[in-house]
């Protein structure tokens, strides 16, 4: 009797941790609840999209939130990122540049403004571009952003992952999973320590400081994140990447560059003031001449004379 009992209970026991594991399982397997923004591209080959993701770890941020497009690429244009190939990169650094091109920068600021503004506590707006270098050669720069505590939070979990796609015709490539996983989920860091974000003035890192070891050897960032204050100032653009631009033309820089002249109001005529110029010896003396013989000191004659003496001496 007291067999049967014990078997009974295992039984149960068993039940209820396969119920747990179906559970779970079927958790796991639910897809990720998305609403697209914008969407342009075929899957598989040059693509860009923003959308709004569910949070599923009980994040809330302070959203809906309107920025306006013009404020979203000041900041923007202030995410820098930087090469970092191991020790020598440290010893000799680069320059920080741009996260986000100029066309990037236009699409974003556009379509990030409308996601947050439609972006509920419980949502987070995510970017991904795939751009192909080849058939089979992709670049992935992926991420996403949210508002909390006035403040913007850019995520940047991949820049420029190298990725490859399986061949249509069959015999796919190890890399396949993965660049199909960074569409899924913009957000999963895959391990590429190239490139990493660079603080400016006036931003925080998301998680604090990397440890020594990633600063000194490189290495993924995990959530690599910056905070960019919505009210504050906006700080300095940060250039372009210099291998953007062709050999020995500069590269626009939106912060740097001067703003052309606004046209003359109507009726109106701009005219720069001319620079004060000195008179010649002979215009001085034939001046000199003529107002003696306004002021009658000379007569009419002499001033005629005196005049063709001086233009033929000249």
């Amino acid at each position: 009797m007291g067999l049967d009992k014990n078997r009974m209970m295992r039984r149960g026991w068993i039940g209820w941790l396969s119920a747990g594991v179906m559970v779970w399982s079927a958790a796991c397997a639910a897809p990720l609840v998305t609403r697209t923004i914008y969407h342009e591209g075929e899957t598989g080959k040059q693509e860009v999209f923003v959308r709004l993701d569910h949070v599923t770890d009980g994040e809330r941020f302070d959203q809906p939130a309107q920025i306006p497009p013009a404020r979203l690429r000041e900041l923007l244009a202030t995410v820098a990122v930087e090469r970092r190939t191991g020790l020598l990169s440290v010893i000799f650094s680069e320059k920080p540049f741009r996260a986000f091109t100029d066309d990037q920068l236009d699409l974003l600021s556009a379509q990030l403004s409308k996601a947050l503004a439609e972006a509920t506590p419980e949502e987070q707006a995510v970017f991904y571009f795939n751009t192909p270098e080849s058939n089979q050669r992709f670049r992935i720069t992926s991420g996403g952003v949210y508002v909390r505590q006035e403040k913007l939070v850019v995520i940047m979990a991949n820049y420029r992952f190298v990725a490859l796609w399986s061949d249509p015709g069959g015999g796919g490539s190890n890399a396949s999973v993965s660049i199909s996983s960074a569409r899924d989920n913009p957000l999963y860091t895959y391990p590429d320590g190239s490139y990493q974000l660079v603080l400016g003035a006036g931003q925080e890192r998301l998680g604090g400081e990397p440890g020594w070891f990633r600063r000194w050897f490189g290495g993924p960032e995990r959530r690599s994140g910056v905070l960019l204050a919505l009210n504050a100032p906006a700080a300095p653009a940060v250039a372009p990447e210099e291998s953007a631009a062709p050999a020995g033309q500069p590269t626009p820089n939106a912060a740097t560059a001067q703003p052309s002249q606004p046209p003359p109001a109507s009726g109106t005529q701009s005219v720069a003031p001319a620079p004060p110029a000195s008179a010649s010896p002979l215009e001085e003396k034939l001046l000199e001449l003529k107002k003696l013989r306004d002021e009658g000191l000379i007569s009419d004659a002499d001033y005629e004379a005196k005049k063709n003496e001086l233009l033929k001496a000249f």
